[in-house]
C-alpha cells in the first residue's frame, strides 16, 4: 500500500483533478497561483518505514505543526514577519506572511503512535514506521486450486 496526499478539501475555488492537471503551467509565477505556494516533497517507501522530506528552506523548528486524524497526517506551517525601518525623516515598513498545509492518508501499516520529525538545514523529516506484522500479511502467498 502506498502513501498518499490528500489536497485540502476546503478550496474556496473547488478546483478539479483535471483542471490542476491539464490547466497548471509549469512556471515560476505559476508557482503564487492563487495564494498557493506549495515546498517539495519526497517520500521514500522503505522496508520498515516511509521517509517523507519537506524543502521549506526560511522557515523554523518552532514554526510547524505535524498531527495525526483519522488515519490523516498533517503538516502546517506558518511564517509571519514584520520589519520597520525609520532613516532620515523616511519610514519603511515590510511585511510577508506564508504558510502551507500538506496532507496525508496514511496505509494500514503504520504505527501512528511512533511517528517522529526532525528538522534540520532547511529539511523537515517525517518518519513513519510500518508495523512490521502488517507488512508479513501482506506479503505474496501461493493460493492452491481445489
Amino acid at each position: 500500500m502506498t502513501l498518499l496526499e490528500r489536497r485540502n478539501q476546503l478550496n474556496p475555488l473547488q478546483r478539479t483533478f483535471w483542471n490542476d492537471l491539464f490547466d497548471r503551467e509549469l512556471t515560476w509565477p505559476s508557482l503564487f497561483r492563487d495564494g498557493e505556494m506549495l515546498p517539495a516533497v519526497n517520500i521514500k517507501d522503505e522496508e520498515m518505514l516511509y521517509d517523507i522530506e519537506f524543502a521549506v528552506p526560511g522557515y523554523k523548528k518552532n514554526d510547524f505543526k505535524v498531527s495525526i486524524e483519522k488515519g490523516i497526517l498533517t503538516v502546517k506551517a506558518e511564517v509571519n514577519d514584520e520589519k520597520e525601518e525609520n532613516h532620515n525623516g523616511y519610514s519603511r515598513k515590510e511585511f510577508s506572511y506564508k504558510s502551507f498545509e500538506r496532507n496525508f492518508t496514511l496505509p494500514d501499516n503504520v504505527f501512528e503512535e511512533k511517528i517522529n520529525c526532525k528538522f534540520e538545514n532547511g529539511i523537515l523529516k517525517v518518519h513513519v514506521p510500518k508495523n512490521k506484522i502488517a507488512i508479513e500479511s501482506q506479503k505474496k502467498k501461493m493460493i492452491s486450486i481445489a
